[in-house]
């Protein structure tokens, strides 16, 4: 099958995620999505595989988290001679703001399976921090994970990892939420 665009993304997460949204929009036949291993990765896309892409007919997408400021990730990836190859770039969460993937997670929880954990996530930082051993709270990146492991299914009772997450389960997800219209236009576009 002969794809409309190749989308290089960060890792096995957001590849989970995109396959999940792009399936959702029905989009899964025209668009395939390569994990790389961190943003740092995008400077080993091969020159070669972009070329054939582009003899192909097939557009060359990166998507990565913004992380700490745009203007910060934009001095990254300009630094890789493969990004300006790239027929487009999308930063996430919205191509403007701080974040990361797990912020996009955060914001299309669905509120009532997410209000419920998020009580119980509450109290189990206020446990953490009230410790005289001095423990750090946890990681801002740690409660959407703990929410994909409380609501995702399990194999021999164990959680087995982000690519098992179900993105388009409407009862904890919303993949209609409107703070995913920046990306969805983006892909829409391509």
């Amino acid at each position: 099958m002969v794809f409309k665009a190749e989308i290089f993304v960060e890792g096995k997460s957001d590849k989970k995620f995109l396959d999940d949204y792009l399936a959702f929009l029905n989009l899964s036949d025209v668009m395939k999505v390569s994990p790389l291993k961190g943003k740092g990765e995008v400077k080993n896309i091969a020159e070669t595989r972009i070329e054939e892409n582009n003899r192909k007919g097939i557009k060359n997408i990166t998507i990565v988290d913004t992380d700490l400021s745009k203007e910060s990730t934009w001095e990254e990836l300009n630094k890789y001679s493969v990004i300006q190859k790239m027929d487009a770039v999308f930063l996430i969460p919205n191509d403007k703001d701080p974040g990361a993937l797990e912020t996009i997670l955060e914001n299309i929880a669905k509120p009532g399976s997410f209000t419920d954990f998020e009580s119980c996530w509450n109290s189990y930082v206020s446990c953490v921090e009230s410790q005289p051993a001095g423990f750090r709270g946890p990681f801002a990146k740690s409660k959407i994970y703990a929410y994909m492991e409380a609501v995702s299914p399990l194999e021999n009772k164990k959680f087995t990892g982000v690519d098992k997450v179900d993105f388009q389960d409407s009862n904890h997800w919303d993949l209609n939420a409107d703070y995913l219209n920046p990306l969805k236009e983006f892909i829409q576009k391509i």
